[in-house]
């Protein structure tokens, strides 16, 4: 299970066999042109924002540690396309109403969240530097299973089976298009002599499907807060590269 001390310590393992890999680099005689591959990876804290209630069962917002594959594609000399794939985790609950993050002693299921999205990039090149904004439409799969310790016999809080609560959870996901995420993307990266790319990737999701989907929130209103499930990502990103 990923509790918030292992996922900010899994951060600081990449961020330091990143800085590692820079520093064996700088100490290399550098020869030839240097090449960057269009293919690279992220990673970093992803936050999912959450309806709260008055128990306090329900967690406000999960963090999440996100693991991402993404390809550059550039098609003008502005214009770039980035086919990317995420990986996340996160746990989850059945309110009775809707599926909803929890904390971790309340959670019944464990959710595998994929993202799957293009991106059209808007981009500049200052030197070494490469500033690049864009959007993208993302489409988020989302699977859920028994969390570990939890059994399928267990009755929870709405008086129904854990195992009945992760298969409503799972329907709830693919309902009135809660898969559907209009996308925001920014990146800022720097291309060393060694041809190795990195830098700092920040992205936001739009849970748009809360606009018309139906009332099943338990709040005064009885309708869905528009920022619901919405997703904020703040990643390092890297692209390997060589000399010839």
């Amino acid at each position: 299970m990923f509790g918030r001390k292992k996922i900010w310590g899994v951060i600081v393992f990449f961020v330091a066999l990143s800085m590692n890999v820079f520093a064996s680099e700088g100490g290399e005689q550098l020869e030839g042109e240097a090449i960057t591959f269009p293919y690279g990876f992220y990673f970093g804290p992803k936050f999912v924002v959450n309806q709260v209630d008055e128990e306090g069962v329900y967690t406000p917002f999960e963090v999440s540690f996100a693991l991402g594959f993404e390809y550059e594609h550039r098609i003008a000399k502005y214009f770039e396309i980035e086919p990317s794939l995420e990986l996340s985790f996160l746990h989850h609950l059945w309110t009775g109403k809707m599926a909803s993050l929890s904390e971790i002693e309340n959670r019944t299921a464990f959710t595998f969240a994929f993202t799957a999205e293009l991106p059209f990039m808007l981009i500049f090149d200052i030197q070494r530097w490469s500033l690049s904004f864009g959007t993208s439409l993302a489409l988020l799969f989302r699977f859920s299973a028994l969390d570990l310790g939890v059994k399928g016999g267990d009755i929870g809080r709405n008086r129904i089976t854990a195992k009945e609560e992760v298969s409503k959870i799972n329907s709830y996901f693919w309902q009135e298009g809660r898969w559907l995420y209009p996308a925001l993307r920014a990146k800022a990266e720097y291309t060393f002599e060694s041809g190795w790319k990195a830098g700092l990737l920040f992205s936001a999701y739009l849970p748009i499907s809360n606009l018309w989907a139906s009332p099943k929130a338990e709040t005064t209103s009885g309708k869905i807060p528009f920022f619901h499930d919405s997703i904020f990502n703040l990643a390092v990103i890297m692209h390997p590269g060589k000399r010839k």
